[in-house]
């Protein structure tokens, strides 16, 4: 390894030694570009083929084959083509992990539209800005969705039809039969909403469907579906964290950025071959789990079990109980398993078992390793790190334990490069030198869109090669090792892993008549082990308005314009926001103010 890494480190510049192509085999970084040039979903099909019998998705206790979920993509393709979709038509896709999401995105790829996906979790106002952003011409969501944020908003919705879909349509008729009262705890999308009228929505509103209805378009669609693929075309929209109307970004994927994701992945792990089963808790709609749990599995033709909603606490329960091989989560989720007592073989189905979205000490790191070791499981757990902007995922640790680094975020994968430069000047900087990280490589997004000037911000250009500029303090050594330090942009991961934008939640609290200033910071909490708590210092024009009752006010108008989870925590009014010598909020004496807070 010694006489590799002094061979291949010989510019000591990462950008021309590529460090981490040693620990992959020799044509690792072309293989993954090869065979990426087609549509995902074709790529997928292809990928799949002589698995159409195995199970592709299992949706509490219902298994759908390959060949079935196949069968269904295309029915939905013929619908979405018959009502008049169109190569380069925006659909919004508000679902959480359900069967139709999959069926909707895939299908969408084969009449060449572009799958717009939202947060259910979104309020009303940012369901419709999204949608409107976007200028889709459908929107699909679920009945309890639809009641509650999708009917405030509809008259300033600018779609031509809204498919509502009962959460129970895919239920296996076996629990549909069961009485409400003896349905499983776990399900989340109660059978009592199958029963329930909407007619007072949808009746006589030409703008509203059913999902069966839609479906029954396409069957009596005879004419051509499949748009042939064409380089770069944008297929899914991605909106990232701390999104809000004025500042509206979501990163443009390619078919190609997927299947690189697929490709890249498969150098990540060993253990990465047909037939897995697949814990898919992680929501579709974002990044992680729509690059790394939705196409990836699939593609691999794994059995994905669907959660369309769980505990946070009960995440590695949910693990073990379904066998699962394969599973994504944040540090909290995993640091439980250090909690539970374990046999000697309750972890042994475990093999590749994922962590990202916060920093996780070695410590935890070790307990985590400890108890998949004594649960049965011969893996470590393995750390990546990723972006948005990027899928979810650019490096991750070894499965090679004497390649496995506790400390850092993983070694970068092939097809990516990573290089390290000061932020003050881009000059790029050397092995063991911690400036800004900048990724390149296949999966890297298309921009912003409808946003170019927020793309060119975050865009860097080296050698003629285009970078992305992630915000977050990192070294690289001469093996490939990512190692995060800190953050140059502001943004916060909360303990439960979500990562939240500081200037979007200032900015609507300066927008209150009553506030003169305000200061984001993020609070470290001694009962989290992980994460930051959002917490907004607030200037009020009159400070005898400081009272826990304004509190809820603020808090209040910050739900009405931000999602639940992108507010502040914790508000605390203050005198004055303090600044520095050289203007800037000066953030550290802030933290020190943690004390004296309102909640």
């Amino acid at each position: 390894m010694e006489q590799l890494r002094e061979k291949i480190c010989k510019f000591e510049i990462p950008s021309k030694d590529f460090p981490h192509l040693i620990n992959y085999p020799e044509n690792a970084r072309e293989a993954v570009y090869d065979g990426i040039d087609k549509k995902m979903v074709d790529f997928m099909f292809e990928k799949t083929k002589g698995y159409d019998d195995s199970i592709a998705i299992e949706y509490f206790g219902k298994k759908i084959t390959y060949k079935e979920m196949k069968k269904y993509i295309l029915e939905y393709a013929k619908a979405l083509r018959a009502i008049g979709i169109e190569k380069g038509d925006f659909i919004s896709i508000c679902l959480p992990n359900i069967p139709e999401i999959i069926y909707l995105k895939y299908a969408a790829n084969v009449v060449g539209a572009v799958s717009n996906l939202i947060d259910p979790r979104t309020n009303p106002e940012g369901i419709k800005d999204r949608v409107n952003f976007s200028n889709s011409k459908l929107l699909f969501t679920v009945q309890d969705i639809l009641k509650e944020k999708i009917v405030p908003v509809k008259d300033r919705l600018n779609v031509e039809k809204i498919i509502n879909i009962s959460p129970s349509h895919s239920l296996p008729k076996g629990i549909l039969e069961q009485s409400y009262e003896s349905l499983p705890v776990n399900l989340v999308y109660s059978i009592k909403s199958h029963f329930e009228k909407i007619g007072e929505i949808i009746d006589g509103n030409s703008k509203y469907e059913q999902l069966d209805q839609f479906i029954k378009y396409g069957r009596n669609y005879d004419g051509k579906i499949d748009v042939p693929f064409e380089e770069n075309q944008p297929v899914t929209a991605l909106y990232t964290s701390g999104t809000t109307a004025d500042q509206m970004k979501a990163g443009l994927f390619s078919n190609e950025n997927y299947n690189a994701m697929v490709k890249n992945m498969h150098y990540g792990s060993k253990y990465i071959f047909p037939e897995k089963r697949f814990l898919g808790a992680i929501p579709f709609f974002s990044a992680y789990g729509s690059f790394c749990g939705f196409h990836h599995s699939f593609a691999n033709a794994w059995d994905v079990i669907l959660v369309p909603k769980f505990k946070p606490d009960e995440y590695v329960k949910l693990i073990l109980k379904t066998k699962a091989n394969a599973a994504l989560g944040v540090p909290k989720f995993w640091s439980q398993l250090s909690s539970i007592r374990l046999k000697n073989d309750t972890c042994k189905n475990i093999e590749i078992p994922v962590t990202g979205g916060d920093w996780i000490s070695e410590t935890t790191v070790n307990e985590v390793n400890q108890a998949l070791y004594s649960g049965g499981s011969n893996v470590n757990l393995k750390i990546g790190y990723g972006a948005t902007e990027f899928g979810g995922v650019v490096a991750t640790t070894s499965d090679e334990k004497i390649r496995y680094n506790a400390n850092s975020v993983g070694i970068i994968l092939p097809g990516n490069d990573v290089i390290i430069i000061n932020p003050e000047t881009n000059e790029e900087l050397g092995y063991n030198e911690a400036g800004e990280a900048c990724i390149s490589g296949p999966t890297m997004m298309l921009g912003y869109l409808n946003n170019p000037s927020a793309t060119e911000e975050i865009t860097i250009y080296k050698d003629g090669k285009k970078y992305y500029k992630t915000g977050d303090k990192m070294v690289i050594n001469e093996y490939g090792d990512l190692i995060y330090k800190d953050r140059y942009k502001r943004v916060m991961m909360r303990p439960d892993g979500h990562t939240v934008a500081c200037s979007p939640i200032e900015n609507v609290i300066i927008s209150h008549p009553l506030v003169e200033n305000c200061a984001v910071v993020g609070i470290k909490e001694s009962e989290f082990s992980n994460g930051v708590i959002p917490t907004a210092f607030v200037q009020l024009k009159d400070i005898k308005n400081a009272t826990e009752d304004m509190a809820h006010i603020i808090d209040e108008y910050c739900l009405e314009r931000l999602g639940e989870r992108e507010r502040a925590l914790i508000i605390s009014f203050i005198d004055k926001i303090p600044y520095t010598m050289n203007g800037k909020v000066d953030f550290r004496k802030l933290e020190t103010e943690a004390e004296n807070r309102t909640y």
